[in-house]
């Protein structure tokens, strides 16, 4: 919660860390569910900065963050839920107590709110994880048929899922849940209007192949 009383989501917390520790980090790993719009901002950032960043996104679950820390030597990882990996000064493993401890070290540090370490990333609007039932028997085969539809007509990534990557900088997300029967979506654009197009649009065209 910052100073106004507004709500800050875990991947611009996770922002502020590097942008506030320049010196300290090396590289950082986003999983695949973040900002893929406030990646690109970390991005620009770091090509001003003394440090490298790893654009990499990574499929869900533990081991897969931690290995792939250890693979690129990163010095924090997280994600849109919350989970920030610290091996700067810590052990590599997610720790809600140690980061929210380190958070606080920031802003006693640079004298900032974090509404101010904050205020140069652009505003976007996004949803949170949509669930849709679906059964284990089809759910991997429907996220493959997905795929194949957006790849003939969009930019994806597909590490874990497939990730509609648009013109404008929206995206959609579209992956199979690793532990329920259910399909698992979320969206990101710059305005809330182009946000519920994007959003209508990759679910009729998920109706259809499915």
């Amino acid at each position: 919660i910052r100073e106004v009383v507004k709500k800050i989501k875990a991947d611009e917390a996770l922002i502020a860390i590097p942008s506030a520790n320049s010196d300290q980090m090396r590289n950082i790993v986003e999983y695949c569910k973040g900002s893929g719009i406030d990646f690109k901002t970390i991005l620009e950032w770091t090509a001003q900065s003394s440090y490298s960043i790893m654009d990499r996104y990574i499929k869900t679950t533990e081991e897969h963050k931690k290995q792939k820390m250890k693979e690129t030597e990163a010095s924090l990882g997280g994600e849109m839920s919350g989970h920030i990996f610290f091996a700067d000064r810590y052990y590599g493993y997610d720790d809600a107590i140690y980061a929210s401890c380190r958070l606080v070290e920031i802003l006693k540090r640079t004298g900032q709110r974090l509404s101010e370490l904050l205020a140069d990333l652009p505003v976007t609007y996004s949803t949170p994880e949509i669930r849709r039932e679906c059964s284990e028997e089809k759910k991997f085969e429907i996220v493959k048929k997905a795929t194949e539809r957006f790849k003939r007509e969009f930019e994806i990534i597909d590490v874990d899922g497939v990730r509609i990557l648009f013109d404008d900088g929206a995206w959609g997300l579209i992956r199979a849940s690793n532990t329920q029967p259910v399909l698992v979506l979320r969206f990101e654009a710059g305005t809330r209007d182009r946000l519920g197009e994007i959003k209508s649009f990759v679910e009729q065209e998920l109706e259809k192949i499915s």
